[in-house]
């Protein structure tokens, strides 16, 4: 988990904080991320006032009773006429990926899991929600799933109108899919059927003026070549754009491997610094003792 800060030293915090998700709220912070918490919750919290110094938390939800629910992944919250939603991916073994939302009164939790799978009905398989409201209060989730046709194969980000925080309009738009060799994961993917796979993922969603832009995270996580990279939009269902540098021909990155202490950026969120007008971007990247993702 990284800021823009000379004072914020990186990482901001020892242990692993995989896919973390930054929440400003009544002037504190509090961090969310992938992975079991010491209390046998899911989704270790972190809180902190400054952006520096952090206090563990625990974890904001109890794993689910289904026992094909073996992963889960990419936590993000929004506030919402007095509730905290948290949008959350699945790993359900033998089934699919899926998304599903928890709610709390408290951004630290406990969440309670609402019941809900927001994707199967459409997709087998997505990740990475990202809730996102708009000025005029209206909702979307932009969202990780694959896409099967075209030059690169691989995963990509869509969005999609939510009717309510439980429910989408069944619409989903393409945001952004692989579009340029860096955002390749594997050649040959056994797993996906022998295809040269490519990663497109994470979406993180501002609006500034009259544009929207969206953060991305394209690559092999374990790898040199992950990074961000960004699309815009005059509205929330696109059409989206890919930046390209300018002189390049493809989509280019915004935050790349720098050194082995910076290696494979990536999976951010976006929040108000404390003076609530400087921006800081919240992301993990691997140490040289690749003991986690921080």
């Amino acid at each position: 988990m990284k800021g823009f800060s000379a004072t914020r030293c990186n990482p901001v915090h020892p242990l692993p904080m995989a896919d973390p998700f930054l929440l400003k709220w009544n002037g504190a912070y509090y961090a969310f991320a992938t992975g079991p918490a010491p209390d046998g919750r899911i989704f270790p919290v972190l809180h902190s006032t400054d952006l520096v110094h952090w206090t563990p938390l625990g974890g904001a939800l109890e794993p689910l009773a289904d026992p094909a629910a073996r992963d889960y992944w990419a936590p993000e919250v929004i506030y919402l006429n007095g509730t905290f939603y948290l949008y959350y991916a699945v790993v359900a073994w033998g089934r699919d990926h899926h998304i599903r939302v928890a709610t709390s009164q408290d951004p630290a939790g406990p969440y309670r899991d609402a019941g809900v799978d927001l994707t199967s009905r459409r997709h087998p398989w997505a990740i990475d929600p990202h809730p996102f409201q708009d000025e005029d209060g209206s909702l979307y989730l932009f969202y990780t799933v694959e896409f099967w046709d075209g030059r690169r194969i691989g995963s990509g980000n869509v969005v999609d109108r939510l009717v309510d925080p439980f429910t989408l309009a069944g619409d989903p738009r393409e945001v952004t899919r692989p579009c340029a060799e860096w955002q390749e994961f594997m050649r040959a993917r056994a797993e996906k059927g022998g295809v040269d796979w490519y990663t497109v993922e994470g979406p993180c969603v501002l609006r500034r003026g009259q544009r929207y832009y969206q953060l991305y995270s394209g690559g092999n996580y374990g790898r040199a070549n992950y990074g961000l990279g960004y699309a815009v939009a005059d509205h929330p269902l696109g059409p989206w754009s890919p930046w390209v540098p300018p002189g390049e021909t493809e989509p280019g990155k915004v935050l790349r491997t720098q050194s082995p202490l910076l290696f494979g950026p990536g999976h951010n969120s976006v929040a108000p610094g404390p003076d609530n007008v400087e921006l800081y971007c919240c992301y993990h990247a691997w140490q040289p003792d690749r003991a986690g993702r921080r």
